[in-house]
C-alpha cells in the first residue's frame, strides 16, 4: 500500500474510531446525584478523551502523509490551532446568522425584512473572511513548509473536513446547514437544501 493510501485509511479510520464512543456515551443513562458522575460531566470527559484521540491519530497521518521533520511538525501544529480557533470562531458566526435567516423565513409574512436584509449582508463577509483566513495560514505555512507538502496538507484537510460531515450526515437526517460540503458542490449524492 503506497503513503497516500495508507495515510487516508488511517485518517478514515481514526475518524471513525473516535467518534464512535462520543454517539455512545451521548446516549447513556442519567446516572443519580449519590457520589456518580452526572450526565453532563460524563459528556464533557468523552469529548476531552475523544479531542486527544483524534488530535494523536490525526498528528500521526499527518506525519506519515507529509514526511515532516520534528521541527516541522512543532511548527506546523502551531500553525494549526490557530488557524482553527479563528475557522471554529467563522463557523459559529456563520451558524448564528444563518439561524436567524431560518427563524425569520419561517416566520412566513411576519418575517422581518430588515433583518433579513443586515444577516444576508454578512454572509459574504464570512466568506472574505474565510478566504483571508486561508490566505494567511498558506503564508505561515509557506515559511518552513514545501510546496508539495502544503498541497498535501490541503488535501488533507479537505479529507477530514468531509469525513466529518459524512459522519454527521449519517448520524442525522441530512447534510449539516451551511456545510463546506454544501458551498462548494462537494457531494452530489446528498439531497439539496436551501443554505438557510
Amino acid at each position: 500500500m503506497n503513503i497516500s493510501l495508507r495515510g487516508t485509511t488511517l485518517l478514515l479510520v481514526a475518524v471513525a474510531a473516535v467518534c464512535s464512543p462520543l454517539v455512545a456515551s451521548a446516549q447513556l443513562p442519567s446516572r443519580t446525584r449519590d457520589g456518580q458522575i452526572r450526565e453532563g460531566e460524563r459528556r464533557g470527559n468523552a469529548r476531552d478523551q475523544l479531542d486527544k484521540r483524534l488530535e494523536e491519530r490525526i498528528n500521526l497521518v499527518l506525519r506519515e502523509r507529509l514526511r515532516l521533520s520534528d521541527e516541522q511538525f512543532v511548527r506546523l501544529r502551531a500553525v494549526a490551532r490557530r488557524v482553527e480557533t479563528e475557522r471554529r470562531a467563522l463557523r459559529m458566526e456563520e451558524g448564528s446568522i444563518r439561524a436567524t435567516l431560518r427563524r425569520e423565513l419561517l416566520a412566513g409574512d411576519s418575517a422581518n425584512d430588515s433583518t433579513v436584509a443586515i444577516m444576508l449582508d454578512r454572509l459574504p463577509s464570512i466568506e472574505r473572511r474565510r478566504i483571508d483566513l486561508m490566505e494567511r495560514e498558506q503564508g505561515e505555512l509557506a515559511r518552513f513548509l514545501t510546496p508539495v507538502q502544503r498541497a498535501k496538507y490541503v488535501g488533507l484537510q479537505d479529507e477530514l473536513r468531509r469525513t466529518m460531515q459524512d459522519l454527521q450526515y449519517r448520524r442525522s437526517d441530512g447534510p449539516p446547514m451551511g456545510g463546506d460540503s454544501m458551498r462548494r458542490g462537494n457531494s452530489p449524492r446528498r439531497p439539496f437544501r436551501p443554505p438557510v
